[in-house]
């Protein structure tokens, strides 16, 4: 168990329950979907925090990158569809709420969700992630390996709240070049399986053989089975983001046909 992981996750999660029953109180119905998104985030991160996965994530390749997954991927865009800076602007005070609105869309979000700027961090940090020492540095040093787990969890955000996400973003992007985006960077993840079903040695040098042969397991049958799991759970989470975009394209063709139609004069009619 990681105490300070779960307590985040506790107190994220009252924060979130006791602000969809204001609304709720107030007569604004919260949506389902974004209530369903917010619990699978927090059964995510439970599960990428505590439990199997943290015990085993720097002895068994296979966790790791079921760890990996889950907060370089299914967190953020669970955070992002949850829509939690919406419900916050909705539920705060006056001067808490212009203090969100001048946070969320100020020049640093403007610069870090950009497009350019947040695909090429996710790209970097996805190729780094093994063709640097960082991933060897992170299985025997804790404070390396705190910061890598942040660093995936933020640059997960930073890419996908401009494209699926339902909180307004500091950058506008329009719906085909997001749909473009995510199909030219999230397949990295097969790539990257791919890289390493092959790798030898395995992913983590000599310190990683060492600790999954300590923990009982063969290095490179156990970096094959992370492979895998990079390749078929990153694919279906890529799948499952460019619908989610999709169905946010058509949602808003839709809605604009129908404010332009609602608004045309029918013929034989003054204008």
């Amino acid at each position: 168990m990681d105490p300070a992981a779960l307590l985040v996750v506790v107190l994220a999660s009252a924060w979130y329950v006791r602000a969809t029953r204001r609304l709720h109180r107030a007569g604004s119905p919260w949506p389902t979907t974004r209530t369903v998104a917010a619990a699978t985030t927090v059964v995510a991160a439970v599960v990428a925090t505590n439990g199997w996965v943290a015990a085993n994530d720097v002895s068994r390749f296979g966790a790791h990158a079921l760890q990996h997954l889950l907060l370089g991927l299914v967190i953020p865009i669970g955070i992002v569809l949850a829509a939690p800076l919406t419900l916050a602007l909705r539920t705060s005070s006056p001067p808490t709420r212009q203090v969100l609105r001048s946070w969320s869309s100020g020049p640093v979000f403007r610069v870090a969700c950009h497009p350019v700027v947040a695909g090429a961090l996710f790209t970097v940090t996805i190729v780094a992630m093994y063709t640097t020492p960082v991933f060897e540095w992170s299985l025997t040093s804790a404070p390396v390996h705190v910061l890598v787990h942040a660093h995936l969890l933020v640059v997960g955000l930073l890419f996908f709240w401009p494209l699926i996400g339902f909180d307004p973003a500091p950058v506008r992007v329009p719906h085909p070049a997001r749909i473009g985006l995510l199909l030219l960077i999230l397949p990295l993840h097969a790539l990257l399986a791919v890289t390493l079903m092959d790798a030898d040695p395995p992913a983590g040098g000599a310190t990683a053989i060492h600790l999954a042969r300590e923990a009982g397991v063969d290095p490179v049958a156990e970096q094959r089975l992370g492979a895998g799991l990079l390749w078929v759970i990153g694919d279906l989470v890529a799948l499952a983001a460019v619908g989610i975009a999709c169905y946010r394209w058509w949602r808003a063709d839709t809605a604009f046909t129908r404010a332009g139609s609602s608004t045309t004069p029918m013929i034989g009619t003054p204008s």
